[in-house]
């Protein structure tokens, strides 16, 4: 039978998207190119600030976001209003409506923005210093828009000058070595020109935020593999991708190009080095801190702490669009996270996946032994008929009995769950027959786990993010609260990771135990979770507990795409299989939760729990095309059971999400790149 996708990637279509002839060839805005916009001091800074604004809006950051939850098993798209439904990445076409193309072409629309303005200022006759630190700041910023394009497609083209008519032929695909080489070689001129803390105005980046990006991108290259070269073609495709030579000439190339005068060659613990000094630069200097308390991090509590290294500035009026992410993670409709919201159509559509919810709990929820109503059925008990919740004294969960939304010893687990998550229930309206209002209520509305999933109740299916709902929105077309893009306890994280690869183990245990949790810990009514990492623990012990604490720490943060590739495919597959373990195991995994189950539809349920994928996702033998309610819009639902379509090349496979694809549209009409010249597996 016909499979209808190519991969575990799934993109769903957010937002229309019309074609231009030319990805690359956009005009930039007359704003930053007219001479007007140079004129003055005032005028210099309010075309910076539209640069901001580029790289801030919904159509990058924000397609951004809802591009993560489609390619990243940490969290899950559960549905969409695009016109079309869903589509395998391998097979977009060439123009339509998907989310990739249009995400692809406004990052380099917003490039051409910054490099317009990078131009026009370094031309003009203001004071050399004004200069220098205006295009500082430019250069910070096309730092991060092409880490990003690396980060998700590997060889771009690499634009560090303005787009103009005359560039007919298109631009080539670069070595992603050489796009590192300029990312770095941005972030230390942004490094030395920037403003200081008290020079630069409350909101935006100074010279500390681009020392602290270095330490990202070191993280990122000394995480660099064979694999990820193979993956997106470094050296052609002849290249032999089995030699450690071909990674020792990708460090070498970007050492050469970017710190010449070092005469030792390069690799993973030179930029590892790199890593740890430049985040110990951050600390030392003592510019960022962790708040006291986690939750004031979200839902608009706080604007532009000392734990922002970058935050992205919104505001919602008449004229402006603010940010759609709190409509997109919020519950159905209007909620107590929300009162003054009379509508939302948007609402859960980006969700946490359940894996990553449970892996949360296991590692620092609630321990204590009670019973409760289990939420997971066998395949023999569902073929039996019983399809009733079962008894179940001690499970990883340990929520409270399924009755009840009040969960017991609230000291007992980390308080990021109840700040990052929507989960069990939470207070709803409802729809005014008479006024056409959500204004009936607010009465409890049963969500994961409680909640059962089917198709019927997909928009709670799942743990909502809590992190950006915005109780003072009024409109689903955006929301005031500001989105954090990087802040002081993910850098902390990272001088962890890179001690611990340097062998400084005990170090990073401590810092992690000083910092990280017992910052989460003191989040709470007395909590004693988490609890301190072991002081014994090994440098391979410390690595995975760093990178599943990174997942808890920044959930809902938009690195979870990122994250998810950035260790190589054996962590790729790592993944794969924590996921798999919470939706196939019978005893122990979230098989199906039939409590409450709104799904009368009870042979598609018996396909779900016999594990009989082929003809729930795949469709009928009438019609094998067609798509089932359920696996039209879950994620995890098409990537259970992953051994298919991947059980005989489960390298290759993972090799092949180590990129996203460059879209086709991309490909046909950049002359400059050959039609064949696409990531490994697309």
């Amino acid at each position: 039978m016909k499979t209808i996708y190519k991969s575990l990637i799934i993109v769903f279509s957010i937002i229309a998207f019309t074609a231009c002839n030319d990805f690359l060839g956009e005009s930039p805005s007359t704003s930053v190119k007219t001479d007007d916009a140079y004129k003055d001091e005032v005028a210099v800074r309010t075309a910076l600030i539209g640069c901001y604004s580029n790289f801030a809006q919904n159509s990058y950051r924000g397609q951004l976001y809802e591009l993560q939850q489609c390619i990243s098993l940490a969290t899950a798209m559960t549905t969409t209003t695009s016109t079309v439904a869903a589509s395998a990445l391998g097979e977009i076409p060439a123009n339509s409506p998907h989310i990739l193309p249009s995400l692809y072409q406004q990052i380099y629309k917003s490039l051409d923005h910054v490099n317009v303005f990078i131009e026009k200022i370094e031309k003009s006759s203001f004071d050399q210093n004004f200069i220098d630190k205006n295009a500082g700041e430019a250069k910070f910023l096309r730092a991060c828009m092409m880490f990003d394009l690396v980060r998700l497609f590997g060889r771009v083209p690499l634009k560090t000058s303005p787009t103009t008519y005359l560039d007919t032929e298109g631009y080539p695909r670069e070595k992603i070595s050489l796009i590192y080489s300029q990312i770095i070689k941005d972030l230390l001129d942004a490094e030395e020109t920037m403003k200081e803390p008290g020079e630069q105005e409350i909101g935006y980046p100074h010279k500390w935020a681009a020392t602290a990006y270095l330490a990202k991108v070191y993280s990122w290259v000394a995480c660099m593999t064979k694999e990820h070269l193979q993956a997106t073609y470094e050296e052609g495709k002849q290249a032999d991708y089995t030699s450690d030579a071909v990674l020792m000439r990708f460090y070498n190339t970007i050492k050469n190009e970017v710190f010449p005068e070092d005469a030792e060659n390069a690799d993973s613990r030179y930029f590892w080095v790199k890593a740890k000094d430049a985040a110990k630069r951050v600390v030392d200097e003592n510019v960022y801190e962790l708040l006291p308390d986690y939750g004031n991090l979200f839902q608009g509590k706080t604007r532009n702490t000392n734990e922002s290294i970058l935050e992205l500035q919104y505001s919602f009026n008449a004229t402006s669009w603010g940010t759609s992410i709190s409509a997109r993670t919020s519950p159905s409709n209007r909620t107590e996270f929300n009162p003054n919201l009379l509508n939302n159509t948007s609402r859960g559509r980006t969700c946490v996946d359940w894996s990553t919810f449970a892996e949360h709990w296991r590692k620092y929820g609630d321990k204590t032994p009670y019973q409760k109503n289990r939420m997971f059925v066998t395949a023999e008990e569902v073929a039996s008929g019983n399809y009733q919740s079962k008894p179940l004294a001690i499970h990883p969960f340990n929520f409270n009995e399924g009755s009840s939304p009040i969960k017991r010893s609230v000291n007992r687990y980390d308080p990021r769950i109840d700040i990052s998550y929507v989960y069990m229930s939470y207070m709803r309206y409802t729809l005014n027959d008479v006024s056409g209002a959500y204004d009936v209520g607010p009465t409890a509305q049963t969500c994961f786990p409680h909640s059962g999933f089917g198709p019927a109740g997909r928009d709670r299916a799942y743990p909502f993010i809590k992190k950006h709902l915005d109780p003072t929105q009024t409109s689903t077309s955006g929301s005031n609260i500001n989105f954090i893009l990087y802040r002081y306890a993910d850098l902390l994280l990272l001088y962890a990771e890179a001690m611990n690869e340097l062998g400084k183990t005990a170090d990073a245990i401590n810092l992690v135990n000083t910092t990280i949790l017992s910052r989460a810990r003191k989040s709470g009514p007395g909590s004693v979770e988490p609890a301190d990492w072991n002081s014994g623990l090994s440098q391979d012990s410390v690595r995975t507990l760093i990178i599943g604490e990174r997942e808890i720490e920044l959930i809902g943060e938009a690195h979870e795409t990122f994250e998810f590739r950035r260790r190589g495919w054996e962590f790729v597959n790592k993944r794969i299989m924590i996921h798999d373990f919470w939706y196939a195991d019978p005893d122990y995994g979230i098989r199906y939760a039939l409590r409450n189950s709104s799904d009368s539809n009870d042979e598609a349920l018996k396909a779900f729990t016999h594990g009989d994928w082929n003809r729930m996702i795949y469709g009928t033998e009438e019609n094998p095309t067609e798509m089932k309610d359920m696996g039209e819009y879950s994620l995890p639902l098409r990537v259970y059971k992953y051994y298919s379509p991947y059980a005989n090349n489960v390298k290759g496979f993972c090799i092949k999400q180590l990129f996203l694809p460059i879209p086709q549209q991309e490909m046909n009409t950049n002359r400059a790149i050959p039609l064949d010249d696409q990531n490994y597996g697309w």
